[in-house]
């Protein structure tokens, strides 16, 4: 499960394996009494609260549905509800899901999944309103995803706005966009008029370019780290100013 807390929405990603023949697989999302949830002619399954509303997409599945569900606030209390199940057919299935929330009314979203058949890596896109996001996770070895390769566990990318897990190494175009000397565990990073915003829990500042991470940032002209300035380096369009624990 990925948070972002700065966009406001989730992504849960699941990855499951069998030994048996070919089946069916239900991911099932409950609902409250009162969420009236409902699933268009795209897979989209959005609810109609009067206080706030979420949009669930699952590119990978192969169907959706709203079906019948019941909901108990306490012992011996039963409620008629309903429920979404996204469904995937096959002896292994990959599923990504966007949780979106939505003070209004539903926001318009497409997507669509890159998944391999070989499941070594997971990814789906999500086009939100304007806004591109893009996720990847790797099952069993690095790949490549849209535009992207990557070496790590898992990656998102929306306008301007990265965060990266278990990796040392993102291109586009095959052009480095972040590389390390070694991994990195957890960090997020926003680049926008000549400021680059990096939260982290396992990096601190460094300017040494053969120590510090490989930023692509052309005209920084300051870098953050949790909230705090911190000095850098600008070498040839890259920005050297943090380094993994």
């Amino acid at each position: 499960v990925l948070f972002l807390k700065q966009e406001g929405f989730a992504v849960v990603s699941d990855l499951i394996t069998t030994d048996t023949p070919a089946q069916c697989f239900n991911q099932n999302w409950h609902f409250m009494p009162s969420a009236n949830p409902m699933c268009d002619y795209n897979n989209h399954i959005s609810t109609t609260f009067d206080t706030g509303n979420i949009i669930l997409v699952c590119p990978d599945c192969d169907t959706a549905q709203i079906s019948e569900d019941i909901f108990s606030r306490g012992y011996g209390m039963a409620e008629a509800s309903h429920m979404a199940t996204f469904t995937k057919y096959g002896q292994s299935a990959s599923m990504t899901t966007l949780l979106l929330p939505c003070e209004g009314e539903a926001k318009r979203v497409s997507a669509y999944s890159t998944t391999p058949e070989d499941l070594s890596s997971s990814s789906a896109v999500f086009d939100i309103e304007s806004d591109r996001c893009v996720f990847y996770t790797k099952n069993d070895a690095p790949g490549r995803f849209l535009d992207c390769t990557f070496d790590g566990d898992m990656a998102f990318l929306i306008n301007g706005r990265v965060f990266i897990s278990g990796g040392s190494t993102l291109c586009i175009n095959s052009a480095d966009i972040i590389q390390s000397p070694t991994t990195i565990k957890d960090m997020y990073m926003h680049i926008a008029s000549g400021i680059v915003e990096i939260e982290s829990n396992s990096l601190k500042p460094c300017t040494k370019r053969d120590e510090a991470i490989k930023i692509y940032a052309p005209k920084t002209t300051h870098v953050l780290l949790n909230g705090e300035n911190i000095p850098f380096t600008l070498y040839s369009d890259y920005v050297y100013a943090v380094k993994p624990q």
